[in-house]
């Protein structure tokens, strides 16, 4: 990754500049947002690779959900972690639904219920 410019210029912008033969077309193709990926696998697994990928990405207003989650009553928690959620959240998760408490005013605790 970096600046298509730089990149034309390594590879060789005319044939007698070409790191090796033909990179002088690669060079001339550098324009807007792409990049170079270079492996020593073969094609047919690249291919493979990048036909069968799906990013990650996070749920948005209307998305049905894939998952059903169950919290128990008590303190909130981070997920794959012991600490409890700050109380300045409470605010918060109450706005999205969630029943909450505040204990001692330290923690948000699920108060039950529909969530």
């Amino acid at each position: 990754m970096g600046s298509n410019r730089v990149m034309a210029v390594a590879l060789g912008q005319t044939e007698e500049a070409a790191y090796r033969d033909n990179l002088q077309q690669v060079a001339a193709r550098l324009t807007g947002n792409v990049g170079l990926f270079m492996t020593n696998r073969k094609p047919e697994e690249v291919a493979n690779y990048f036909e069968t990928y799906t990013p990650t990405d996070y749920a948005r207003t209307g998305n049905v959900a894939s998952q059903t989650i169950t919290l128990n009553e008590g303190p909130v928690k981070f997920a794959e972690s012991d600490e409890n959620v700050a109380h300045s959240l409470e605010p918060l998760l109450r706005k999205l639904g969630m029943p909450t408490n505040l204990k001692n005013g330290t923690s948000a605790e699920f108060a039950g219920g529909c969530a």
